[in-house]
């Protein structure tokens, strides 16, 4: 976050401000996003979130390389971001009361 806000990191190193929903892995020293848009993210109950899972995106990853072809998504540390929906329209004093994005959960 800066100054309160979601960003994401471009690779040229500026910061934009948008709101989005992703599926991440973490293996050793290596991050790995993938995110939406919440404007274009999938409805799950009560939650928007990135509607690829994390088996395709791993497999995307194997294919580019960037991990090893044999070990499975599973064995490595993985994460979600959603946007709870329920609180979507609370404010105060005229400005979000939170951003309302669930923390990363690895598993």
């Amino acid at each position: 976050m800066i100054n309160g806000e979601p960003f994401i990191a471009r690779k040229d190193g500026h910061a934009v401000n948008h709101r989005c929903v992703g599926i991440v892995f973490m293996r050793g020293d290596d991050l790995w996003i993938d995110s939406t848009l919440v404007s274009h993210a999938g409805d799950y109950g009560e939650l928007i979130t990135h509607e690829k899972g994390h088996a395709d995106y791993w497999e995307e990853l194997q294919a580019q390389h960037l991990v090893p072809a044999d070990e499975e998504y599973d064995e490595v540390s993985r994460g979600r971001v959603s946007y709870d929906k329920r609180c979507r329209n609370r404010l105060q004093n005229g400005t979000p009361k939170s951003n309302h994005f669930s923390s990363v959960r690895f598993y």
